[in-house]
């Protein structure tokens, strides 16, 4: 289902407040006084693994002409960014605890370069494409304590992205923006080195997606992934 950005905010904060809800209740009858209130931040590399179309659907002649696929002879990918992201969590006890969060995953690109050789179409054809994702994610998290300071924890969730796709063909231009629910995973180990402080270490990853469509009518849109490793602190209220 696609999602503006407001709405997808709006869904992940209902969600987030009905799951403490039932979480809280969950809490008080286990009688455990690890629960609470905390909030993060965390920067770290962000790669979103894209993937250009493949193929493009080139049409000649107009009304009564004919259509080409092509293929491109080169994919220049650069998709390693910095991204960060800031959390609201609410823990349950020290197993359990769930977290509303907004991520920021940078700018990725992607140039196709494909070669016609046919009239009346051009020598070469460049197709750029940059890709700037971003929203809000609910998740559960479970937590193994190791030591009294060290846990290491597993995450699953749902991420609301936002996507806005800009091509770009010689002087033809596109942007789209696009919203989709997918699913998130993530583990890492989260260090308590003072008495309300935390850092936590998480690499996390996405399904997989398309993003946009194109400036050509073509079978299908570009597809990627996003990968994060971050690094960030916590506080507890």
């Amino acid at each position: 289902m696609k999602r503006g950005s407001i709405g997808c905010a709006a869904t992940a904060v209902l969600m987030f407040v009905s799951l403490g809800t039932e979480i809280a209740e969950a809490a008080e009858a286990t009688g455990t006084n690890e629960r609470g209130f905390y909030l993060g931040a965390a920067a770290g590399r962000v790669e979103q693994d894209a993937k250009g179309e493949g193929q493009i659907l080139v049409g000649i002649g107009g009304q009564f002409g004919f259509a080409v696929m092509l293929t491109p002879v080169q994919t220049q990918v650069d998709d390693i960014q910095t991204g960060w992201n800031v959390t609201l969590g609410y823990r349950v006890n020290k197993y359990l605890a769930a977290e509303v969060a907004y991520h920021d995953f940078g700018e990725a690109s992607v140039v196709e370069r494909y070669v016609p050789n046919f009239f009346p179409l051009p020598s070469e054809i460049i197709v750029r494409s940059n890709i700037e994702a971003f929203g809000p994610s609910v998740s559960l998290l479970g937590t193994v304590p190791v030591t009294p300071s060290l846990d290491v924890f597993v995450r699953g969730g749902v991420l609301f992205l936002d996507q806005e796709v800009e091509r770009q063909f010689a002087t033809l231009r596109s942007t789209q923006r696009t919203g989709d629910e997918i699913w998130m995973v993530g583990a890492g180990a989260q260090w308590s080195f003072a008495s309300r402080w935390a850092a936590r270490l998480e690499y996390q990853l996405t399904d997989d997606m398309d993003y946009g469509g194109s400036l050509f009518q073509q079978n299908r849109a570009g597809t990627e992934k996003i990968e994060q490793l971050s690094l960030g602190v916590l506080f507890d209220f």
